[in-house]
C-alpha cells in the first residue's frame, strides 16, 4: 500500500512541476493537469466506501515524538469519509470552474492553480 502512496505523491509533484511550465501549450491544459490531486483523492475515498460500510475502519498511527510517546493517529470512519468525499468532490468542481473561468487569462492560470493545488494538498 505504501507504493500506492508513493505513486500518488509522484503524480501530484509531476502535476505541480508541469503547472510551473512557461510554455503556452501547457497553459492551455494547466487546469486539467491540476485536477489530478482532487480526482485521485476522490477515487481513493470512493474505493474506501465498501470497507467503511462493513465497519472496517482504516487506521494509521505514525510515531511523531517517540521520546514522549506522542503519535499522529489517523482514522477513516464513516463521518470522516463523508467529509473527505465532500471536500474532494467540491475540490474537483472548484478546479474545473477555475479552469473555465480563468481560461481567458492563461498567463496567470498556471500560477493560480499551483497555489490552489498547494493549498488543497
Amino acid at each position: 500500500m505504501s507504493l500506492v502512496y508513493l505513486l500518488i505523491a509522484i503524480l501530484v509533484i509531476m502535476a505541480m512541476i508541469l503547472l510551473t511550465s512557461k510554455r503556452r501549450a501547457m497553459a492551455k491544459y494547466a487546469g486539467y493537469i491540476a485536477l489530478t490531486a482532487p480526482v485521485i483523492a476522490s477515487i481513493y475515498f470512493l474505493l474506501q466506501v465498501p470497507s467503511v460500510i462493513k465497519q472496517h475502519y482504516l487506521s494509521v498511527s505514525i510515531p511523531w515524538m517517540t521520546s514522549l510517546d506522542i503519535n499522529v493517529d489517523l482514522r477513516l470512519d464513516g463521518l470522516s469519509l463523508m467529509f473527505s468525499l465532500i471536500i474532494s468532490l467540491i475540490g474537483i468542481a472548484v478546479f474545473f470552474y477555475a479552469t473555465q473561468y480563468l481560461s481567458s487569462r492563461k498567463d496567470n492560470l498556471p500560477r493560480f492553480l499551483l497555489i490552489l493545488n498547494a493549498i488543497y494538498v
